[in-house]
């Protein structure tokens, strides 16, 4: 109103190059508080049947872009896209007969837009890498840091909080560290035949059954829904590939940043 702006960030499109990821970020001023304006996207539904018929290379590089894409939003950016449902991503292929292609992830809807503290990004940016080195007490504290958990939590609910944490970061960990049982030929992880969502469901199942589960808070909530819907991402794609490099470099940045006073 009046002489107000009204400032909107679109997260843009990531584009495949091979393997590797450009982010692209858009900002847009308005002076209008009422914009009106869409513009169609053409794409397609990680789900049709044209995605999974791409080379395992083209799928490989959408998936690790997807998650890359979470790690920029944690590390760098500091905000989170709250809800990572399939219909908020469409896929833009290059041309399909082609093993490797300039194909495009289109966000369409990232107006759920977590704006995170500061002390909640440390304490998530700190249980994570702690999860990676499946450390259960640092990831314990994290935990703590991020409210999931009551300070007065007895140890066997930081156990079994810090348990479940521990299995959902599973295709973090370094290479020597995943469940053999899950890796193809080469050495790397299979997200699809991990069952990886599956098997964390039924533990927290039985976790809830526990006279020392607690109720988990919108935080841990929130962190869980988008790990999930990452992950799931990349598992419908069947992407076979170790994200500790990926993610291990993102980490590294942010301690630098953090030595510097600039986390």
């Amino acid at each position: 109103q009046g002489n107000d702006e009204l400032v909107l960030l679109d997260f843009g499109s990531i584009f495949f190059f091979n393997d590797t990821s450009t982010y692209q970020l858009y900002t847009l001023t308005l002076h209008d508080v009422r914009p009106n304006s869409l513009e169609y996207m053409e794409g397609l539904s990680v789900t049709d049947s044209r995605v999974a018929g791409l080379s395992l290379q083209r799928r490989n590089a959408m998936a690790m872009g997807m998650l890359e894409l979470f790690f920029y939003e944690l590390y760098d950016w500091g905000c989170l896209q709250t809800d990572p449902n399939f219909g908020n991503y469409l896929l833009g292929l290059d041309d399909r007969r082609r093993s490797q292609g300039n194909d495009e992830l289109v966000l369409l809807d990232f107006g759920s837009i977590l704006d995170c503290s500061d002390s909640f990004l440390y304490h998530l940016r700190c249980t994570i890498d702690a999860g990676l080195r499946e450390d259960i007490e640092a990831v314990g504290e994290g935990l703590i840091g991020l409210g999931c958990l009551p300070p007065g939590a007895t140890p066997e609910a930081r156990q079994l909080f810090s348990e479940f944490c521990l299995q959902l970061l599973e295709p973090l960990r370094p290479p020597e560290r995943l469940p053999t049982e899950y890796l193809n030929a080469d050495g790397e992880y299979c997200w699809a035949k991990s069952r990886l969502m599956h098997r964390a469901g039924k533990r927290g199942a039985v976790s809830a059954t526990s006279r020392h589960f607690t109720p988990p808070n919108r935080e841990f909530a929130l962190i869980a829904r988008k790990l999930t819907g990452v992950f799931t991402f990349i598992a419908v794609l069947e992407a076979e590939f170790n994200a500790h490099e990926m993610v291990a470099s993102h980490i590294a940045r942010w301690r630098a940043r953090e030595t510097n006073g600039k986390g």
